[in-house]
């Protein structure tokens, strides 16, 4: 039961998070390694913000049923940007590493 339960929350994270997330941050590798002057960092670094509200808004919407963390945490823009921005370094990180 308890084993069922923890499959079905990393299926959930899984599916409406971080395929979404590295899908975002391969574009954003991609991007910066393809066009890294600086005319193009300016746009790249605008569409990471906007990545990182979308991913610190997207974690937080399971607060009440899975992830309990969140609970009676209240989340503000600056709140879901920070929280957007430390989960994208993470994936930025992990996908680098793979990459070189």
């Amino acid at each position: 039961m308890l084993v069922t339960r923890k499959l079905r929350l990393i299926l959930i994270f899984s599916r409406r998070f971080l395929v979404p997330a590295c899908f975002f941050t391969a574009m954003f590798c991609l991007l910066s390694l393809r066009f890294g002057t600086k005319n193009m960092q300016t746009l790249v670094f605008v569409l990471k913000i906007l990545t990182s509200v979308m991913i610190g808004y997207t974690v937080p919407q399971y607060r009440k049923n899975e992830f309990y963390f969140f609970y009676n945490f209240q989340m503000t823009p600056l709140v879901m940007l920070i929280t957007g921005l430390f989960l994208e370094f993470i994936l930025f990180a992990i996908l680098m590493s793979y990459c070189f």
